[in-house]
């Protein structure tokens, strides 16, 4: 057992490591949204193309008690529509009813004006995993099209950050390179030493339900037992430059 002061060494080594670890992911992170070509003019639209008959169903029906998360929002087209939306469709059961919208992106778009809502809140400057939780609360619909899942060096942190601000019965959206018959696909080997794709990796993880839907090649993952999500640790071993990026990881 270690003593006083050399558990404290200890710590404080542990943490400069973890701090120096997270930096090189900035850099890499950096090195890639600098090199790459990013649509971020997706409206919902889009959005509903990526994601499906279900994303549509669940925005749609959104009240103005509830909450949305875009991580990787771009100049937050999507939701600027819904809103639009809102106050144009006379007849709809939800005119004028517009929920609570976070929209999150490292940084703005160039030439990017968002207008000032009410309704939307725009953080930009910030990786989603340097948002404190408290800060943002928690959301009934979490979307991620092609964001930081597709982007980190550590997608099981983008992971797990998601799943603490998502409500009991929310619904989480992600469109990644998802494809597990693409040669260029984000894989990970397993502890069995079996390379998987990623999107097989989270269908592993207790706890969580994750549908994937063929037809968009995007997932959709709900909360089934919160106390028994248990998500592995990722080291990257390879990166392949792209848009999103190839990535491979080992499990630990």
């Amino acid at each position: 057992m270690l003593d006083p002061p050399a558990l404290s060494q200890s710590l404080c080594s542990g943490a400069l490591a973890f701090q120096s670890e997270l930096a090189d992911q900035k850099i890499i992170l950096s090195q890639m949204l600098s090199k790459n070509v990013f649509n971020t003019n997706r409206g919902l639209t889009a959005y509903i193309a990526n994601f499906g008959y279900r994303f549509e169903q669940i925005v749609s029906s959104l009240s103005s008690r509830q909450r949305w998360l875009d991580a990787g929002a771009g100049k937050a087209k999507a939701q600027i529509d819904l809103i639009e939306s809102r106050y144009n469709e006379l007849l709809s059961p939800v005119f004028g009813l517009v929920p609570d919208l976070v929209a999150v992106v490292v940084s703005k778009p160039v030439g990017a004006e968002i207008p000032k809502d009410p309704h939307l809140r725009y953080l930009e400057g910030r990786m989603i995993e340097d948002i404190l939780p408290a800060e943002i609360g928690q959301f009934d619909l979490i979307t991620d099209l092609y964001g930081p899942f597709s982007y980190s060096t550590h997608p099981e942190n983008i992971l797990a950050y998601y799943l603490k601000v998502l409500r009991p019965q929310g619904k989480l959206f992600i469109r990644a390179n998802f494809n597990n018959r693409a040669v260029k696909s984000t894989q990970v080997i397993d502890r069995q030493n079996r390379r998987i794709s990623i999107l097989e990796w989270m269908q592993r993880i207790p706890g969580i339900h994750v549908s994937f839907s063929e037809s968009t090649g995007s997932l959709m993952l709900e909360l089934v037992e919160p106390s028994k999500i248990a998500i592995p640790r990722l080291e990257l071993l390879d990166i392949l430059q792209g848009a999103p990026p190839t990535r491979l990881y080992q499990e630990i």
